[in-house]
């Protein structure tokens, strides 16, 4: 399960979290006032900043996309 950790609601997180549930993708929120910027772990993987995240988003739309129009 993908955990998204943020700091603050900001618009940047909203964007995030959007994008995630737009992916119905199972994931949850832990807010954690230590951290600089918003994170997403993903397993054993973090991805930190709104940069890093999306580029990992975009790599999972992408497999997502190959499943869902898989003629399996």
């Amino acid at each position: 399960m993908i955990k998204l950790i943020y700091k603050l609601e900001n618009q940047k997180f909203l964007d995030i979290k959007e994008r995630i549930e737009g992916l119905s993708l199972a994931f949850k929120l832990e807010k954690d006032k230590t951290v600089k910027k918003v994170s997403l772990q993903d397993g054993d993987l973090i991805y930190e900043g709104p940069r890093s995240i999306n580029h990992h988003l975009d790599q999972l739309e992408v497999d997502l996309r190959k499943w869902w129009y898989c003629d399996c």
